[in-house]
């Protein structure tokens, strides 16, 4: 635990805002991490703004709700510590978290907007990370390692922000999700990454770059739409694209050196 710490008190659900909530008899402040570990089945609920240096929920049972119009954030992440539990994140709502982000549980952007910034999500087997309902899931210069992402729902999606440049490494990608990689911006795709949703290359002079060694599989689509967007290898390296379909149009840039196999893969 950080040395700097405010724990929750009981395993009841509450407003994050009320003081006799919390052990220090205060809300955590900017400089404090939050902890919401004690046993039980409870909410946390975030109503009006709130700033952490870092959010660790110890509970598989308890959720970290973020209502319509309040902001949540936490500098560092998670900390030294994680998230076993849940972040959801409602329509109108922001949660916005940098540095390390351990995960084993669920963060959803229900509606709301999840803002990855400048840090590494590193997720266990069950981590994941979501949008639903038309919510948003913004990688700012962020780093997402293994786990799984998902969206369900119209205009649910993941996407990287204008001129980012973010990284994909061992994650499940599926079913159903949308990917997007915008104006400007970059998405790296590293190690084994298992797709059965769409990456879509949507942005102008947006990239999706093949990391060395990269292996792309399952069903999922590949499209490159925006102009001057492309998929693109790194010059020297091997990489894999197998089962996927490439959408009709595709720029895919095989750079000097390189190699890029392709089995299974409708063109």
């Amino acid at each position: 635990l950080g040395v700097n710490a405010d724990f929750w008190k009981t395993g009841k659900s509450g407003n994050f805002a009320t003081g006799s909530n919390w052990t220090l008899n205060a809300p955590p402040a900017p400089g404090q991490e939050a902890v919401i570990g004690v046993a039980g089945t409870y909410t946390v609920s975030v109503t009006s703004a709130a700033a952490v240096a870092a959010i660790s929920i110890g509970n598989k049972g308890a959720t970290l709700s973020i209502a319509s119009g309040a902001t949540f954030s936490a500098a560092s992440g998670t900390g030294i510590d994680a998230n076993l539990g849940a972040v959801v994140v409602h329509s109108g709502a922001t949660f916005a978290a940098g540095g390390i982000f351990t995960n084993s549980g669920t963060v959803s952007a229900a509606g709301g907007s999840v803002i990855l910034s400048g840090g590494t999500v590193a997720n266990a087997a069950a981590g994941t990370i979501a949008a639903s309902g038309g919510g948003i899931v913004e990688l700012i210069g962020a780093t997402i390692l293994g786990g799984a992402l998902k969206t369900a729902g119209s205009g649910s999606l993941i996407e990287t922000a204008s001129g980012s440049a973010d990284l994909i490494s061992g994650s499940t990608i599926g079913p159903g999700p949308l990917v997007q990689v915008s104006d400007g911006s970059t998405l790296t795709l590293a190690g084994v990454v298992r797709n059965s949703g769409t990456i879509v290359v949507a942005g102008t002079d947006a990239t999706l770059l093949l990391l060395d060694n990269v292996s792309v599989t399952g069903p999922g689509k590949l499209q490159a739409s925006g102009s001057g967007a492309l998929i693109e290898t790194i010059s020297g390296t091997v990489d894999a694209i197998s089962g996927a379909t490439i959408a009709s149009g595709t720029l895919v840039e095989i750079t000097s050196a390189s190699t890029l196999k392709l089995s299974g893969a409708p063109i």
